[in-house]
């Protein structure tokens, strides 16, 4: 009788064994090549943007497959210094830069070596410059084909030809110039230059002169959407009134501005000569003359049938019957009031009488008091109300009966509603909501609180968290 056994009567494992090993054999002769686009796209999605650069390195294929990943996940590539390495950034612009639409520099001594002309001057067409040191060399082959540019607080070379910038600039459609006092000398003959396709444009410059401004505004009358965050006075309004006719939007003042030129309630209420303002920001607005003026103005707009939609005013010292008038604008649908008290009675009637009113922020200089059934109220009575925002200190206390009964007047409003209360930079406010109650009804309510220190005593976990509290009591 033979000795050897049927291949019924093999052991199970070695059948397995041999099994397993021939299908190891067919896996390893699968090599990363053979996978196809989407594989490896989504294989090259965990990796690093450094690791993506050495992939690129490998061979032609993985080359063109982290190109493509890059365009549509790196087209906005931002560099803090603090984030990748000076050498990882000329490398990423080395290999990719052709692909960077949008770049963001910021706090980096200087950007000559990184040849931004050379790699990103095709597609690149945002550009933000802050706190870097700039040469004109480098600006200049950017500028024509980009649409927004954005230049903060940058050093820039003394030495430099600046007036060349923006000779040739047919695409660009937003700038942003910001600079520290005294760093501004180039601005005045800079920007005096016609950008045909310029409809934003965002100047800090302290030391910005009415009649240079009048010469960059002479030069775009096409301008929509102006800023200009220096001081303001009758010279200035002049200068935008009688040079950008079309004004959409326009921001002005500063609370670093010193009181010159004259400020007169006529000069004031030539901004109603802009008949198609839709967006009006005032900020710190102290000077005698305006303040006292601002109820004429917002009642100038009104029967001049100035369609506002947002109006932002920032003052200290405001006389608050402008309330009165502000109710009135029946457009609104965005409004910010700041460094005066605002009583509950003022809210209430503000929401009851701005029928498209969304979004409410209140920003505190001194102490108030914000109450509950107040914004209950504010709720119930304008279901287009979808944003709260409370800035600075004053008083404010939710508790969890107080959080459920915000939350029930939103959804006795609509089930499908969210509102959303957001609480800045206030030290007194007091959230006594458990957080588990807070993540339920996200959908509903949104409670924000930024840079506020709130004691939250379901934040607390026991025993440890309570020792540390008492512990300095107990010293």
């Amino acid at each position: 009788m033979s000795s050897k056994m049927s291949h019924a009567d093999e052991p199970c494992a070695k059948r397995c064994k041999e099994s397993i090993k021939s299908e190891l054999q067919k896996i390893s002769s699968y090599h990363i090549l053979q996978l196809n686009n989407d594989c490896l796209l989504t294989i090259f999605e965990y990796l690093n943007i450094e690791s993506l650069c050495h992939i690129a390195n490998v061979c032609t294929r993985f080359k063109g497959a982290s190109e493509e990943l890059f365009s549509y996940k790196y087209k906005s590539f931002e560099f803090k210094n603090s984030n990748i390495k000076l050498p990882l950034l000329r490398r990423v612009l080395c290999k990719f830069g052709h692909y960077i639409q949008s770049l963001r520099v910021e706090c980096l001594e200087t950007i000559s070596n990184l040849q931004l002309a050379k790699y990103c001057s095709i597609n690149l067409k945002h550009l933000s410059l802050r706190s870097v040191k700039i040469t004109h060399d480098e600006i200049v082959p950017l500028v024509p084909h980009l649409e927004c540019l954005e230049i903060r607080f940058c050093q820039m070379d003394a030495h430099g030809d600046w007036n060349k910038v923006f000779n040739n600039a047919p695409e660009l459609e937003k700038l942003v110039f910001k600079m520290k006092n005294g760093h501004s000398k180039w601005a005045d003959n800079m920007l005096m230059r016609h950008m045909p396709k310029l409809k934003h444009i965002e100047l800090d410059c302290c030391d910005l002169h009415s009649d240079q401004l009048s010469g960059i505004l002479r030069l775009n009358p096409q301008l929509k959407q102006l800023i200009i965050t220096t001081f303001i006075n009758d010279e200035f309004i002049e200068a935008i009134v009688e040079n950008v006719k079309d004004l959409e939007e326009l921001t002005f003042g500063s609370k670093e501005a010193k009181q010159t030129g004259h400020h007169s309630a006529k000069g004031l209420l030539r901004l109603s000569e802009l008949k198609n303002l839709t967006k009006l920001g005032i900020n710190d607005f102290r000077w005698v003359g305006y303040e006292d003026s601002l109820s004429l103005l917002v009642k100038t707009f009104i029967n001049k049938n100035i369609l506002l939609e947002e109006l932002s005013i920032e003052s200290r010292s405001f006389d608050l019957t402008v309330v009165d008038d502000l109710v009135n604008m029946k457009t609104l649908r965005k409004l910010r009031l700041g460094g005066f008290d605002i009583t509950a009675t003022d809210l209430i009637a503000l929401t009851a009488e701005l029928p498209l009113l969304s979004k409410l922020t209140i920003s505190y200089n001194f102490n108030g008091t914000i109450n509950v059934g107040t914004l209950i109220t504010m709720i119930e009575i304008r279901k287009e109300l979808d944003y709260l925002s409370f800035d600075g200190d004053c008083y404010f206390i939710i508790t969890e009966q107080d959080y459920n009964s915000l939350v029930q007047a939103v959804l006795n409003t609509g089930m499908n509603r969210k509102v959303k209360i957001q609480v800045e930079n206030n030290d007194k406010f007091d959230l006594r909501v458990h957080e588990s109650t807070l993540l339920a009804n996200k959908n509903h309510l949104e409670l924000e609180s930024k840079n506020s220190k709130y004691f939250d005593v379901y934040s607390l976990t026991v025993p440890e968290d309570i020792i540390k509290l008492l512990k300095p009591l107990s010293t």
